[in-house]
């Protein structure tokens, strides 16, 4: 265990990367906060920007950006109710309330302080757990991995609303959709 977290953390402790990844957790503030950018697009672009990079120096910028996207979906979900990240969903629904009695700065310091805390502990969890995670994803079949798209697409029924069957069918296109 000790070692796991020796070679996943000292890289990262140096000035470069720490500025890297602050420039990114910025960076992905502010494109988690414009509704329709998504995180997951910035870092699809980031990829292509940082693809002569050092491996380091990239990933720090690109794991910043991301946290920093997740966080910044939820500014525009609490004050305006429009998740600016999928990850934001929740968010807005129990912060835009807060919003709306004028308790805002609460919903959002709460949010900040959340967020920093479970980014620490996340880092911490798969830096430990990595290796044991990657072992396990190895024994994974294609019927696995259909049986997890098929629960995936029966909890979008579920929690689509009054109509279950069209959440299904609704979940199906959008498999459809993706596999062009």
């Amino acid at each position: 265990m000790e070692q796991n977290l020796q070679y996943f953390l000292i890289p990262f402790l140096s000035w470069e990367m720490m500025m890297l990844i602050w420039v990114g957790v910025f960076a992905g503030i502010w494109v988690g906060a414009i509704p329709g950018l998504s995180v997951t697009m910035a870092a699809s672009l980031l990829i292509s920007f940082t693809f002569s990079w050092d491996l380091n120096s990239a990933l720090a910028l690109i794991c910043g950006v991301f946290v920093g996207g997740v966080y910044g979906g939820s500014i525009t979900a609490i004050l305006l109710n429009i998740p600016g990240a999928p990850a934001a969903i929740a968010t807005g629904i129990e912060g835009y309330p807060l919003a709306q009695r004028g308790e805002a700065g609460k919903a959002i310091g709460l949010c900040t302080t959340v967020s920093v805390f479970a980014s620490f502990v996340g880092i911490l969890v798969l830096s430990v757990a990595a290796p044991v995670i990657a072992n396990f994803s190895l024994k994974f079949s294609p019927r696995d991995f259909f049986l997890l798209a098929v629960m995936g697409i029966l909890l979008i029924g579920s929690i689509g609303g009054g109509d279950p069957i069209k959440g299904i069918t609704a979940g199906a296109i959008g498999v459809l959709l993706s596999m062009v």
